[in-house]
């Protein structure tokens, strides 16, 4: 069996890399089209400890110069999962994934779900999560 290289900071030889920090530091440091598949669940704007709850076009507005780089450095065969929920304001329930796929729409990207004979990752069909790809 062969090991697999993790990382927690990019090197152009790492199998994986596993980055525990703010995406923004590490996609700074990523070569345009060389990561085969971003993973990501950016905070929702749900108000939790972790984060500070925004306006929907805040929000957007946030989220958009990081898809922006992720597109950047994503090759061109391949995918970016981008796990999110879905923004609750006065009882209107907002899926966040639909309302960022104009931003990826328009760097050139397609929203499409994982089905169950092709998964992005094993064991991840129970859940609803987007991948964008070229």
């Amino acid at each position: 069996m062969c090991a697999l290289r993790i990382s927690e900071q990019y090197v152009s030889d790492a199998d994986f890399v596993l980055y525990p920090g703010d995406c923004r530091d590490l996609l700074a440091d990523l070569p345009d089209r060389t990561v085969r598949l971003v993973v990501t669940s950016p905070p929702c704007n749900l108000g939790k400890s972790y984060e500070d709850r925004t306006t929907l076009d805040d929000y957007i507005a946030q989220q958009t110069p990081i898809i922006e780089q992720c597109v950047r450095v994503v090759a061109d065969d391949g995918s970016i999962c981008w796990q999110v929920g879905n923004d609750v304001d006065n009882g209107e329930i907002v899926p966040l994934d639909i309302v960022l796929f104009p931003v990826f729409a328009s760097l050139g990207l397609h929203l499409r779900y994982p089905d169950h004979e092709r998964d992005v990752y094993e064991g991840v069909t129970a859940a609803r999560l987007p991948v964008i790809r070229g």
